[in-house]
């Protein structure tokens, strides 16, 4: 969380954007920096049906124009990752 305080205290003049998507247990983040350079934090799913890929996907889209630089996960639960070959 400090790294996060951190990015936004050091950028927030330059239109640093942080936006959260709700994905059941976990949240999902998708950092822009005013460069155009984008980290997707976590893209979970709540079960082998759930399809918040879709919704994290087309957000995406709408902000970035579907391209994402870095993908980071926080730990190996599929809460954070999805499902292989299903959803996630």
């Amino acid at each position: 969380m400090f790294i996060l305080f951190a990015l936004i205290a050091i950028a927030s003049a330059a239109q640093l954007e942080i936006h959260y998507f709700e994905v059941g247990q976990g949240d999902s983040q998708l950092i822009i920096f005013p460069s155009g350079y984008s980290i997707l934090i976590d893209a979970g799913e709540t079960s082998s049906s759930s399809m918040n890929c879709k919704t994290i996907a087309s957000r995406i889209k709408a902000l970035t124009g579907g391209h994402v630089d870095v993908g980071v996960l926080t730990h190996l639960h599929t809460d954070h990752y999805g499902y292989t070959f299903s959803s996630g």
